[in-house]
């Protein structure tokens, strides 16, 4: 185990259902010193002082500079952050409100537990970005030197037609934005009851948007917990899906991957409570509502024989104004920071919130093994500032007798313009494309 999964563990302080500390914590309440050989001063005490959590962080801090080698962003610039002398404030996190210091220690307990992670951060609530900001701001630096962008998507007068840089087979096109809701807490600080109450207000919402009907909904909450949030519901979960449907569901990539099986979400809360909250609502051919997944909401438009890049982002850009308009009607409004753009769980989905990829069918070269045709493509993709994934998405295997999933790098998503995402997709892909090795 590492030591800094330690250091989280012997926080014994439950924010599981509150911002700050909870209401019976001894600390909510007066003023304490700080314990010996803690790592304040008497003079830089704060308010609320709570030994345990300053502890923890001062430990996770420790092992971060002199026990991982290779730390995640988050990590790393908390550990910068907590040992600067040229800071303008050096002593940090020992001067913060128990209740933010609170906030700060979940928001990198996913890092700390999963040392692996390359971000190694989950906000868990909107107003994060404002009271961490010094630590988003230290991460995002470390990311790209420009700033995220905070305009809203609009649409393209570009077709970025793949054709014209000698695709000229169709391939599949999706692109998709991540939004999340003011006056919730984000993923990984819901309990169950707003997981199911969200889906519920979702789907009652979204269904009129949707262009299909009767509304195709897809919700894996289970029957016997369906209505544990509301009495205003039937009994047992009319949507629900599960056995083979399921199955042929996210083999289409109609329905997302089950989270619990990912570490790094399971280790920030994203994936507490599963499966309640979570499904997607079919809103037309091609454009699907994810809720419940990494973020609050995921919308996402899929072109199985497509050419033109501008076309599909329009498609999508269009959808969600759409399903915006409808959502705003009942008071639920995206979330945005007026510096770091659309709220998002995972600081690289902030900026725009948006992602576009292609399926490339990628050939390998003979007599090149299996791990050295991965790695030369992943050069070429990084090259280009695009990044691979599997066929099924979000952290499946690269195979390369599958299609590729090609896209942004999500070190340069944040930064990026609409037009700077699909020209740099459209100029790599063609890139990758016509140096592979003949079938």
């Amino acid at each position: 185990t590492h030591p800094s999964s330690v250091a989280f563990r012997r926080c014994s302080v439950d924010y599981r259902r509150t911002p700050g500390l909870s209401k019976t914590h001894p600390s909510r309440h007066r003023r304490r010193p700080p314990p010996p050989n803690s790592f304040v001063t008497q003079e830089s005490a704060r308010a609320e002082f709570d030994p345990v959590i300053d502890t923890a962080l001062g430990q996770a801090a420790s092992d971060v500079r002199y026990a991982h080698p290779t730390p995640s962003l988050c990590l790393a610039s908390f550990a910068r952050l907590a040992s600067a002398p040229s800071q303008p404030d050096p002593s940090w996190f020992h001067r913060m409100p128990s209740s933010v210091a609170g906030r700060l220690l979940y928001v990198i307990k996913s890092g700390l537990l999963q040392p692996t992670s390359w971000m190694g951060c989950y906000a868990s609530h909107v107003d994060d970005y404002s009271l961490l900001a010094s630590l988003f701001d230290d991460v995002l630096g470390s990311m790209n030197t420009g700033s995220p962008v905070v305009t809203k998507p609009s649409m393209s007068s570009n077709s970025y037609d793949l054709r014209s840089q000698g695709l000229t087979k169709s391939v599949s096109i999706r692109a998709r934005v991540s939004r999340n809701f003011e006056g919730w807490p984000l993923p990984s600080r819901m309990s169950e009851t707003e997981r199911l109450l969200l889906e519920q207000r979702l789907i009652r919402l979204l269904c009129n948007a949707s262009a299909t009907r009767p509304c195709p909904v897809f919700s894996l909450t289970p029957h016997d917990r369906w209505a544990k949030a509301s009495t205003q519901v039937a009994s047992k979960n009319p949507w629900h899906v599960g056995g083979d449907a399921l199955r042929q569901l996210r083999e289409s990539h109609v329905m997302f991957q089950d989270t619990s099986n990912d570490v790094y979400l399971t280790s920030a809360g994203v994936s507490s409570n599963w499966p309640s909250g979570r499904g997607c609502i079919v809103l037309s051919t091609g454009i699907i509502a994810w809720y419940g997944e990494e973020d609050h909401l995921r919308l996402i438009v899929v072109d199985d024989k497509g050419h033109q890049l501008g076309e599909t982002y329009n498609k999508l850009i269009r959808s969600l104004e759409a399903v915006a308009a409808v959502l705003s009607s009942d008071g639920m409004h995206f979330a945005r920071h007026p510096r770091y753009g659309f709220v998002s769980s995972c600081p690289s989905n902030l900026g725009l919130g948006l992602r576009i990829s292609v399926l490339l069918p990628l050939h390998s070269c003979r007599g090149v093994s299996q791990s050295a045709q991965l790695q030369d493509w992943q050069q070429k993709a990084a090259a280009q500032g695009l990044s691979l994934r599997g066929f099924a998405g979000e952290g499946s295997e690269i195979r390369t007798d599958d299609p590729v999933e090609v896209t942004n790098s999500k070190s340069n998503r944040p930064f990026q313009t609409a037009e700077q995402m699909l020209s740099g997709l459209l100029s790599g892909a063609s890139t990758l494309f016509r140096d592979q090795c003949e079938a």
